[in-house]
């Protein structure tokens, strides 16, 4: 945004300077951030994944303003009761802005595209992204899951793997995924569109997979033969009959736990819903769209549920 050679940008503390001015960066999932200082001023990020008392926290600590954004995905969230409806309509003390797709200069054609043809998929997905309509999602397939911090993802469990799964109009995406105590644990390496093969493997190359297992979309043979030439212990995911759905109720089956960092992952898993037919009942049919991280969920659930074996990696 023309701004990183005036800022000195702390990584590790993952804060960045300028004229006197600090701005930190960190996840709610911290409380003892949300309660160990004052602020100025506090931007929410997808401030419907918070809770009431996480916001309260924060706001009794801001001297200035507080802003938020999220997507209008849950009318049951306290950002409509306690904000929109209590606090915009009778205290008067809270603007409200909609943004829309029109309205976002900085999304590409294709992601405009995409969102403005929601509804020739759902509807519900079309009132809430496209529209900005508060709607209740229906037919979620992945309804459940938690978040954790990244230093509670748990990378030296002994049933653990890589799962990738592979696109280019659509995203690639390479999730690390542990089998704990019936638990499993998801942390997003990487989730990005337009990626070509040597794409991807610079961003193997970047990441800490060299020696460990991958379990890759079974369609993708031609990738996966030449990412094995790379010497990546590379493998198709098993397909079998009604595979997709066994892979879905294996995943149901278990509790799923996502890190704070895992961003696309949980837009993903927030959108991943049944098809409906035409009465608008759902399908045993997954819609065709935000699929590829909970695509990758399910490559790395049935690898390393297959057998009692341990996975070391």
């Amino acid at each position: 945004m023309g701004v990183a050679d005036y800022v000195d940008h702390l990584k590790t503390r993952n804060t960045f300077e300028y004229n006197n001015r600090v701005v930190t960066f960190f996840p709610a999932t911290d409380e003892s951030r949300l309660k160990g200082r004052q602020n100025d001023f506090v931007w929410i990020n997808e401030a419907t994944d918070l809770s009431w008392y996480e916001f309260q926290q924060l706001i009794m600590r801001t001297g200035g303003c507080l802003w938020c954004d999220y997507n209008p995905d849950n009318p049951d969230s306290w950002v409509k009761t306690e904000l929109e409806e209590k606090r915009l309509e009778k205290r008067k003390d809270v603007n409200l802005m909609i943004s829309t797709v029109l309205m976002n200069p900085f999304l590409s054609d294709s992601q405009r595209e995409e969102i403005n043809n929601l509804a020739d998929y759902d509807n519900e997905l079309y009132e809430v992204y496209t529209l900005g309509n508060w709607v209740k999602f229906k037919g979620l397939i992945f309804p459940n899951w938690d978040i954790i911090e990244s230093k509670d993802f748990p990378s030296n469990a002994l049933k653990q793997c890589y799962a990738m799964d592979i696109g280019y109009n659509d995203a690639t995406v390479l999730l690390h995924v542990v089998l704990q105590d019936k638990t499993l644990f998801i942390d997003e390496v990487f989730h990005e569109t337009g990626l070509t093969t040597a794409d991807v493997i610079k961003l193997l190359d970047e990441s800490p997979v060299r020696n460990s297992r991958i379990i890759a979309d079974a369609q993708a043979k031609s990738f996966i033969e030449e990412i094995k030439r790379r010497k990546y212990r590379i493998r198709p995911c098993k397909k079998g009959p009604d595979s997709l759905l066994n892979g879905i109720k294996k995943v149901k089956s278990l509790k799923l736990k996502i890190t704070d960092r895992s961003l696309k992952t949980m837009q993903e898993l927030k959108r991943f819903k049944w098809k409906k037919d035409k009465n608008g009942d759902d399908t045993d049919e997954p819609l065709n769209r935000y699929k590829n991280a909970p695509d990758a969920i399910r490559y790395g659930a049935m690898y390393l549920t297959k057998t009692n074996t341990i996975r070391m990696i």
